[in-house]
């Protein structure tokens, strides 16, 4: 089973920055397993929340978008899945147009 996209995401950013995991383990102040399990599984319990994510974006010379500090882990997950769901509707309206 795949993870999330957000898994392969940050997997794409550390070795694009030439970081091994414990040394972007390091950077972000986690413990190597904790990162790997951001980048292998996704799933819920082991994705970062929002500052964990920008710290890790950062330690890896990326940007996180500007997200407003009011914003909540929740409010942002729930935007995200809903940007999700927008994108696979795109995805099958696009497949549906080259049938």
């Amino acid at each position: 089973m795949a993870g999330h996209p957000l898994a392969a995401r940050l997997r794409t950013h550390r070795t694009a920055a030439g970081l091994s995991l414990p040394k972007a383990a390091a950077r972000v102040g986690v413990h190597p397993s904790v990162l790997g399990s951001w980048e292998r599984d996704g799933k819920a319990g082991r994705t970062p929340n929002v500052t964990q994510l920008d710290q890790a974006l950062n330690a890896y010379g990326e940007r996180l978008a500007a997200i407003p500090a009011d914003v909540t882990d929740d409010e942002l997950a729930a935007a995200l899945q809903w940007l999700a769901g927008r994108r696979a509707e795109t995805e099958l309206a696009q497949d549906g147009e080259g049938a």
